[in-house]
């Protein structure tokens, strides 16, 4: 008896320390993303979440979190068997769960369009939009696999990570914004990467200035904005040639800044909708198979430029001992309880949806410094008339307009949308696994 009260005295006080640290704005390292969730206290049976992504990695451990506080999911990615796997998967862990699929492909802007119509035919609010898909800088998760070069345009006639990573993501929230709105709280939460700090150093636009970069200062001469779109491959035009991160930590830099945007033109049109970018840090997924290629193992002149001289995710063994953070520090097999897998590092995703506050909204969260507001973003010159300009160009180069009829919100017959989605729709007819 004693030693139940004892232990239960135990867990008592640690759940009080837990639910006090994340009152102050944190997401503790050592929790997990379903702990986070689960510490909202919030009941959302009505609410409905979209997750791009949602098949597998940090999408997965989203709508995983999701579901477990009775929210309807709806996961939407380019691949149909694998959608209906993890489909399958989260029923089995949920059986009383409401998740769907869909399918769509952000490598085409047609197919974002009739994505984004299906899902608003289908609802009558969305809640939470966690805007999580994208693209590696190879297929295999191998960062170092395909050459610069060879990374293709698409048939919109951009540079491939630049358009998923980036654009198809604005057009997408912008398609859905009209429908997000109606609901009471929304949230729309965008996935960006620690890798936006290499955004000026890896294409070699810092200006001469290796420490302070500053590319897209629009004050500078030959600033990186006068360089966008990317509409053609990135070679030595943009001072590099087969650089084998590619644009992905560009693409990242730009959605943060998309991000911070999106939430200060919704509250300026006196809009209830929260924006919030956010990252997991080197966690090991299907677009991450390194799981942890530090700088450090490129040479010396990223080094100085790349920033990525992080917390280490997940920073202690069963023992309490820190890991060596200069050699591959985020292997999953070298660590315990999932502590660098997705359903760690989503945790600052599930924090901005649920429990950050109004007043950070725009705020850049991460999971390796447990949810401090802004703490690890990079500005590299940006301002804000930069950041105002660069949206409404984004907005011409995905083609948005004003009187775009699939932003038009209409109103729907009573009962003719509700809040189940057992048929699954498949919002394009792609063929791409």
């Amino acid at each position: 008896m004693a030693r139940f009260t004892l232990r239960s005295c135990t867990f008592a006080a640690i759940l009080v320390t837990v639910s006090a640290l994340i009152e102050k704005g944190t997401c503790p390292l050592h929790l997990s993303v379903n702990d986070i969730a689960k510490h909202s206290g919030l009941d959302l049976t009505g609410k409905t979440a979209l997750v791009t992504g949602g098949r597998s990695g940090l999408g997965y451990a989203i709508a995983e979190a999701m579901l477990q506080q009775n929210c309807t999911v709806i996961i939407a990615s380019r691949n149909r068997m694998e959608n209906i796997l993890a489909v399958a998967r989260l029923k089995t862990t949920f059986p009383a769960g409401d998740v769907s699929y869909h399918i769509f492909d952000l490598e085409k802007f047609t197919d974002v369009r009739t994505f984004a119509s299906s899902i608003t035919d289908e609802l009558a609010h969305l809640d939470y939009y966690f805007g999580n898909a994208g693209q590696s800088t190879s297929s295999t998760g191998d960062c170092l696999s395909i050459p610069m070069s060879e990374w293709p345009l698409t048939e919109d006639g951009y540079e491939q990570i630049f358009q998923v990573n980036y654009l198809s993501q604005i057009l997408l929230v912008e398609l859905l914004l009209p429908l997000i709105r109606e609901s009471e709280n929304p949230r729309i939460i965008l996935t960006g990467s620690s890798t936006h700090g290499l955004a000026c150093g890896t294409l070699r636009l810092d200006n001469g200035n290796r420490i302070e970069q500053t590319c897209f200062d629009t004050s500078v001469e030959d600033n990186f904005m006068t360089k966008l779109p990317i509409d053609h491959p990135i070679d030595s035009s943009f001072g590099c040639e087969n650089l084998p991160f590619g644009s992905y930590g560009l693409s990242k830099y730009l959605l943060i800044q998309a991000a911070i945007e999106i939430s200060n033109r919704e509250a300026d049109s006196g809009s209830n909708v929260l924006a919030f970018p956010w990252a997991p840090g080197n966690i090991y997924s299907s677009l991450n198979l390194g799981g942890g290629f530090c700088c450090t193992a490129i040479g010396p002149w990223l080094t100085e430029t790349c920033k990525m001289e992080v917390p280490n995710v997940c920073p202690l063994d069963d023992d309490g001992n820190q890991y060596d953070h200069q050699w591959w520090p985020y292997v999953p097999y070298s660590r315990t309880e999932d502590r660098c897998l997705p359903n760690h590092g989503a945790k600052a995703a599930i924090y901005a949806a649920l429990l950050a506050s109004h007043s950070d909204s725009g705020s850049f969260l991460t999971t390796y410094y447990e949810c401090e507001a802004n703490k690890g973003l990079s500005s590299q010159g940006m301002t804000d008339e930069g950041r105002t300009k660069l949206y409404n160009e984004a907005l011409m180069w995905t083609r948005v307009e004003m009187n775009d009829t699939a932003t038009k919100k209409t109103k729907k017959a009573a009962g003719k949308k509700t809040s189940k989605h057992a048929k699954k729709k498949e919002s394009s007819k792609s063929s791409k696994k």
